[in-house]
């Protein structure tokens, strides 16, 4: 028990995860678009960093906006993901 006690108190303080938003309306809804992604994936979103951003042309004119973002969120607490605690 004293094992599986320990390795579950050594989760990290934070993951990472990379996601990417796309929009025809700018770069705030792309990010906006990542970031609802995201939402429904991971619990308690800390913050994130733009890696790249892309424009898509198509006939002379702006047709998508993406950018990639590498995001850091908190784990699960323990009920969320279902582990029973150690007795």
């Amino acid at each position: 028990m004293i094992g599986t006690e320990l390795e579950l108190l050594a989760l990290p303080p934070f993951q990472l995860a990379d996601m990417e938003g796309i929009s025809r309306a700018g770069w705030g809804a792309a990010a906006r678009h990542a970031i609802d992604q995201a939402s429904r994936a991971f619990d308690h979103i800390q913050g994130l960093d733009v890696i790249s951003s892309e424009i898509v042309i198509l006939d002379g004119g702006i047709k998508e906006y993406h950018i990639a973002i590498k995001l850091s969120y908190s784990p699960k607490s323990l009920r969320q993901m279902n582990i029973a605690r150690p007795m």
